[in-house]
This record gives C-alpha cells, structure tokens and sequence, in this order.
C-alpha cells in the first residue's frame, strides 16, 4: 500500500510554515481548479434538485443522466463541447474575450468571477494560518460558504445539499477541537438556528410577512458549528449592518422601494467568512470601543 512520505510531509508542513513560493502557487492552483468546479455546481445544483422533487425518485432517468459532472461541459446555447484547453480556469475566458468558440455566444462572468474568488480564498487561507489542518478547513468552509451564496443570489435558495452536510462536517472537524471546542460548536449550532428562527418568527408576528427563508437559519447554525458560539454575535452584527447597507443603496440608486426581497445568504456567508479569521479581532476591538466611549 502507496504510504505519505513523512519527508514529502515535513517538507510540505515547512513550506507551508514559511510561506515558500510553491506553496502558495500550488494552493493557488487548487483554489483555481475548485473554483471551476463551483461554477458548474452552481448552475447545475438547482436543475438537479429541481429534477429530483418532480420525479421524487433519485433513480430516476432524467435525474440520474444530469448532475455536476455529466453531461460533460458545454455551450448553453449552441451544445459545442468544451475542450480542455477551452476550459482552463480565468485564462481560457479572456483568451475567448468571453465569447463559446463555436457560435459566439457570451460567456457569464460568473465562471471567473468564481475561480478567482475560490483562488482567493484559498491563497488567504495560506497565508493566515500555520497548520495544515486548519488551512484545508478553511478552505473547504471558504469554498462552501462561496457556491451557498451564488446559488442564493441567482435562484434565491439556500441547498440543504451543501449547508447539512458542511454542518455535521463542522462538528466532526471540532470534535478534534480544529477551530473550536465541540460544546463551543454544538451550541454555536444551535444558538445560530435559534437566533434567526426567533427574529423570523417575532417578524412574523407582528407584520404578518416571512421576515427571510429557513435556509439561513440553517446556514448561521452552519457556521456556529465551524466557528462556535462565540462568532455568533459577530456573524449577525456583520450582516444586518452590511444587508442594511446595501439595501439603503440599492433604495437610493433605483429612487425607488426593493420590490423584491434582498438574498440574506450571501451577507452571512461574507460574515463568517470574515469571523473564520478575524472574530477575536473585531470582538476585542469592539469592546475596546466601549470602554473608551464609556470614558469619554
């Protein structure tokens, strides 16, 4: 049985502890490759779950013969098979000047926008942490919490696919104290689902309107269990601040009153996101205000 060198593993661990060049190239890479394969999640995982509860049988033809990797990538509009050098993460969009090399049809930004994002977010995850372990878990939360928000903002939904399994992943991850302690994640859980339902509900009460969907509650708990109890606080006062924000804006550049509702998923993504590395940061600082306000 092929073993992991434990050279292969000190020299990787060095790398990664000094910031060598390669690692960072190599990580870049993944995060490129990853990113590729979000954007094909992203467009793909709504026509499947949609498949699925119209035919209520995952056995089914048409639910089984479409999924992220079949049928094989191609053009929407014309069926032209993309070739691999045709499919090269961000290169590839820019040598087509974003255009199927077949029919001339436009490519979305989407596709780019996603591999950078994903590049990104691993290159940072590199760059701020030391350890193997937690590197690879901030990147798959990154990674996550990325196809979550770009399937919110283009079919306003929020997978259970991704969010359930990435929450029981969490907790597995801290049952090893990764990012946490399993009772700081167990109760970030919980006390992130409760959070949400109690404003949804109390919204509900006395407006008579749902206040946001169920599929948030489930992505906070989500997060709680990554990132424990204590990034609840920071999650929330990070997205209703900037959710308001950009509501107010999007009021003040359309003069107008939002005729639909704003996807609440991206904010809180953004949040944990932010929390995933800056959480003591923003809390200690934020008490530190406090005190000083209080002074003044």
């Amino acid at each position: 049985m092929w073993e992991f060198s434990t050279d292969a593993l000190y020299v990787l661990t060095r790398a990664v502890r000094e910031g060598m060049p390669v690692a960072f190239a190599i990580t870049a890479f993944i995060g490129l490759c990853v990113g590729s394969f979000l954007s094909v999640a992203v467009y793909r995982l709504p026509t499947i779950l949609e498949r699925m509860e119209a035919h209520d049988d995952e056995r089914d033809p048409e639910t089984t013969s479409f999924n992220v990797a079949t049928p094989p990538s191609h053009c929407r509009e014309c069926g032209h098979k993309i070739r691999w050098y045709e499919n090269i993460p961000i290169l590839s969009y820019l040598v087509l000047r974003a255009k199927c090399a077949s029919c001339g049809f436009r490519i979305s930004v989407t596709y780019p926008a996603l591999e950078a994002l994903a590049c990104l977010a691993s290159v940072i995850a590199l760059w701020q942490l030391r350890s193997i372990p937690l590197i690879v878990g901030a990147m798959v939360l990154s990674w996550s919490l990325i196809c979550v928000s770009a399937i919110d903002i283009r079919e306003k939904i929020i997978p259970d696919i991704i969010v359930l399994p990435m929450l029981w992943l969490g907790l597995i991850c801290n049952a090893f104290e990764l990012f946490t302690t399993l009772r700081e994640a167990v109760f970030g859980a919980v006390i992130g689902y409760l959070s949400l339902w109690t404003l949804c509900w109390f919204y509900r009460i006395t407006t008579g309107k749902e206040g946001m969907g169920r599929g948030d509650f489930k992505l906070l708990a989500m997060l709680g269990a990554w990132l424990g109890i204590g990034a609840i606080p920071v999650i929330l006062m990070i997205s209703f601040t900037t959710g308001a924000a950009v509501g107010i804006l999007f009021m003040v550049i359309f003069r107008a009153r939002l005729t639909s509702a704003i996807p609440f998923g991206p904010f809180l993504a953004t949040a944990g996101w932010i929390a995933l590395y800056w959480s003591n940061a923003i809390t200690q600082a934020y008490w530190q205000g406090l005190r000083i306000f209080n002074l003044g």
